[in-house]
Order: structure tokens, then sequence, then C-alpha cells
């Protein structure tokens, strides 16, 4: 899904991952990470880093170039940026779906779609040019000014999107209140976090009545659904059970993968899960 040589999996290992964005090589701390590194030779001592273990944080900045950008194959460019939290503005592993969505173009055309926990808007832009009309929600301002950023970079500044700034159970009830449908969902919720009031988000505790909530905005006609994970306690047949709770359907229609990094050598990295519906088919995992 990334255009040629934007980016790749170098290696990983020993609590690291190495990764080249665009030209840039990062190494950043990395938990999932527990084997040995297989390409030692491979970890410059002058990459951009960042460690938790660091005062600072991120090492090398001087390797950020002034505008750093990453294209997908589709035409979307992102712009990357370290953050405090040892993020670029862009989670390769989420790439699968993207592919999923760009081969799925005929069934997205049209579709009324809400994207939850956002964040700087590679997937709500991949729905847009799918020619999606898509409800793009996060409660980081600066994430979402991001997003609107990235959609102007990839030439979607006038797409069907909508840029909210707001928590995601709160957006819920008033979009349920205004009765306003959609056709789609989308969610990549965190194990915790918080909302634009400081609400305390727990996955565990809250995803049931997010997914209640998401079952009543597209009123039991969901057409599509596309959620993802990347907790260690809570995993794909988890949420998968879940949402055919929370939705009414049956859970053989529900397909769960992962969300594997790989390196040339094939060497894989889970990085997360995804759970996916499409009322064309049925093929539960």
């Amino acid at each position: 899904m990334f255009a040629s040589k934007q980016y790749e999996l170098v290696d990983f290992g020993d609590g690291e991952k190495l990764e080249r964005f665009a030209g840039v090589l990062v190494r950043r701390d990395c938990p999932a990470a527990n084997q040995p590194k297989a390409r030692p030779m491979e970890w410059d001592p002058c990459a951009l880093s960042f460690s938790r273990q660091s005062n600072n944080g991120w090492g090398n900045l001087e390797q950020v170039p002034d505008r750093w950008t990453i294209e997908l194959t589709s035409g979307i460019n992102l712009e990357l940026s370290p953050t405090p939290f040892g993020h670029l503005g862009l989670f390769a592993e989420q790439s699968v779906n993207w592919q999923w969505i760009d081969q799925r173009r005929d069934q997205l055309n049209g579709l009324r779609v809400i994207n939850l926990f956002a964040y700087t808007g590679a997937t709500t832009l991949a729905l847009a040019a799918a020619g999606a009309s898509v409800t793009h929600v996060d409660s980081a301002h600066k994430v979402v000014r991001w997003a609107r950023k990235n959609a102007e970079l990839s030439g979607l500044e006038q797409a069907p999107i909508r840029w909210i700034v707001d928590d995601a159970l709160t957006f819920i009830r008033r979009e349920i209140k205004r009765g306003r449908p959609y056709d789609m969902v989308v969610a990549d919720p965190p194990a915790f976090g918080h909302g634009l009031k400081r609400q305390a988000w727990k996955l565990e505790r809250d995803m049931g009545e997010l997914l209640k909530g998401l079952s009543t905005l597209t009123g039991g006609k969901m057409k599509m659904g596309l959620l993802t994970g990347h907790s260690l306690g809570y995993g794909a047949r988890d949420l998968a059970s879940d949402m055919a709770r929370g939705f009414q359907i049956p859970r053989s229609t529900l397909h769960t993968g992962q969300m594997n990094l790989k390196t040339r050598a094939g060497r894989a990295l889970e990085s997360g899960f995804y759970v996916r519906f499409d009322d064309r088919q049925d093929k539960g995992d």
C-alpha cells in the first residue's frame, strides 16, 4: 500500500524496531519485539531514535527533513513528525486495512462512514478517496489539524469529510439524538485514553457502550465495519465477540486477522489486529 521505497521494516528485536520512513531510518522502543535482532549491523547509531528510557525521548533529530512526507499507492500523502509519545503520525501496520479499503471502492462509493479515534487521518483519507463521506472524530485538536493538513497534501481538502474534535462516546450520544445515520463504522480504540474534557476511556469497560451506540447509528443495517486494536489483554476474538453481540450479527460474518509488519526476509512483527464486516460476504475466521 506504500508507494515504492516509502516504508520498510528493516529489523526488530531486543525490545526495539528499526524502520525506514521515506528515506529516514528510525529506531524506536517496541515491547513486542522480544526476539534477538536478525540484522544487528543495520542498526545505525545515527538514526533518528526514540526511547522511553531516555530523558529527552527523541535522539538525532537532525535526521528529520524540513518537509517529511510519505506517500501511499493511492496518492495519499501524509506528513511525518516526531511526537512526544514516540509516534510519527502514521501507524504502518494499518496499511493492510488501507489496501482492503482501496479494493472495495465500488462498495464504499457513497457510503456514510464514522471514523472514531481517527488520529491523523490516513484511514479517513483512504475512505474519502474511495468515494465515501466520512465523519472523522478525534479528541485532540492538534491531530485533527494534522489530519486536515494531510487532506490538503493529498488533494482531498474538498472531499466530503466532517472534522470533529470530540470524545468518541460523547459524540456518538449526540449523533443518536440528532438521528444522523451511518452505513459503516471504523474505530481504532486505545486500551486507555482520555477524551476532550479528560474523560477516562478504558477499552474493556467502555467497548460495550461504544458498540451499542454505533449499532444504533447504523439502525441495525451496517453495510461495512472495520475495528482495530493493539491491546495485549483484549484480542481479536474478544473484539469480534463483542462486535457480534453489539451489532446483533452472526459471529460468522466477521473476519479477524493480524496487522503484522514484515521484513524483506519475511520475519513478522505482530502489531495489532483487525475485525472486519462486509455485508456482501460471509467469511468468519
